[in-house]
């Protein structure tokens, strides 16, 4: 922001904002910490997918913004899944639908996924290669967080399909 020309006010504005920013992508690691060891705990294998995945790729993690902390679970587990969060103070928020259920807890929305798409024309193709590949999870870390995630190929998909839904639908992305 130093090296931009711009007036003092919108440059403050800015920073303020940037700082907000930075202190909600804390807010966001810390409880997807929270839920993956509560998960792993619990003996469900969990995925995280894009948000935290797509800002290991930034060169300021914490810049890039998130709507929420989306996780991937194997449908035999999500019932479990559920009531953990239920438990640990998750309610139930947002939306809901075959493939995902939205929860909140304080300030932080998490979505709770058994696969990447919905209602879509490839979605069942989609899905299942995402299911063959979840044997293979990876580890990333951010800022002393590590977590897990679906290969790149498999990022890349799921990336790719969220765009898709959110030009198709929303540009809320």
């Amino acid at each position: 922001l130093q090296a931009e020309n711009m007036p003092q006010t919108l440059r403050e504005q800015w920073q303020k904002e940037l700082y907000v920013q930075k202190l909600q992508f804390g807010q966001y690691l810390i409880q997807q910490d929270s839920v993956l060891r509560m998960f792993s705990q619990a003996g469900i294998p969990c995925a995280v997918l894009k948000g935290t995945v797509s800002a290991s790729y930034y060169p300021q993690p914490a810049y890039r913004a998130m709507g929420d902390m989306d996780l991937l679970v194997r449908p035999a587990d999500q019932k479990k899944a559920v009531e953990l969060l239920m438990t640990d103070g998750f309610r139930p928020f947002g939306c809901s639908d075959e493939i995902e259920q939205g929860f909140l807890k304080a300030s932080v929305p998490l979505e709770l996924h058994i696969g990447a798409c919905a209602n879509e024309k490839y979605s069942d193709t989609i899905n299942a290669f995402l299911w063959k590949h979840f044997g293979e999870l990876e580890r990333k870390a951010l800022y002393g967080y590590a977590f897990p995630c679906m290969t790149e190929m498999c990022n890349g998909l799921i990336l790719l399909e969220h765009m898709h839904h959110h030009f198709r639908n929303t540009l809320g992305f």
